[in-house]
């Protein structure tokens, strides 16, 4: 399972800043109560948005050697970048959160579904067709997902660099169109997650550094990105104490 900072204040406050954070288990909504090793409630949430932290946990996953999760990781990357470009195109607008959800719940339990009013939308905003995964990759994702497969490093490696491909413009034109939008939409990221956490002080808002939001400008080429990425990260490579110590993690 994937790991992401989570930061306790009293640790930091009795120990110093570095050795208020510590590494968890991803919960699939983002947000993390537990108890430090030195007895301390902790309250956090990941302020970045769904797709990004998918993507990044893909990464992970790939260099712990579960390149089942990657494969999953990565498609619900997708489906969720879908829900986050149709928000901000809908709070663009000013059509009602209420309105989207209503709207939303009719498709969100069929990734085909999802992906449909995603293209509709897009081409009615944009003007022409976003790309879109191949029937390559849907077909790897399913027969992981569904047939059993156990997929290769390299078919990870491959649907990783496919999947930053077709989302590093599609951010970019989001943002680039819509940055009051997106800026109103990574607020509401950040209430609802509270929410779940309830009410009281002590509830900490972490921003990571991660790969997708850091390189949307980057040019690919005929790099291999998530080898690229996955050298970083490695035992050896240039940013391996991110993982190491936590506290280098946040931005």
């Amino acid at each position: 399972m994937a790991k992401f900072p989570v930061f306790c204040a009293e640790c930091a406050v009795e120990r110093g800043f570095s050795h208020g954070y510590y590494l968890a288990d991803l919960r699939d909504d983002f947000c993390f109560e537990l108890r430090c090793r030195y007895g301390h409630d902790v309250k956090c949430f990941l302020g970045n948005q769904g797709h990004e932290i998918l993507f990044q946990a893909s990464v992970y996953s790939i260099l712990d050697g579960c390149y089942r999760d990657a494969i999953l990781f990565l498609f619900s990357c997708v489906d969720s970048f879908y829900e986050y470009a149709l928000r901000v195109i809908f709070s663009d607008r000013g059509l009602d959160d209420d309105i989207f959800k209503a709207c939303w719940e009719d498709v969100s339990q069929q990734s085909e579904r999802r992906r449909g009013a995603f293209v509709f939308l897009w081409v009615r905003t944009f003007g022409g067709c976003p790309e879109l995964l191949s029937d390559k990759w849907v077909s790897l994702r399913n027969t992981v997902a569904h047939g059993g497969k156990i997929p290769t490093r390299q078919e990870a490696v491959d649907f990783g660099n496919a999947v930053f491909d077709m989302l590093r413009p599609q951010i970019a034109a989001l943002l680039s169109r819509f940055p009051d939008a997106w800026r109103t939409q990574d607020e509401r990221v950040g209430r609802e997650r509270r929410m779940k956490l309830g009410d009281g002080s002590g509830i900490s808002r972490l921003f990571c550094s991660m790969i997708l939001s850091e390189f949307v400008g980057f040019g690919r080429g005929n790099l291999n990105y998530i080898e690229y990425c996955l050298d970083f990260y490695s035992e050896s490579g240039k940013f391996a104490d991110l993982r190491k110590d936590p506290s280098r993690f946040i931005r």
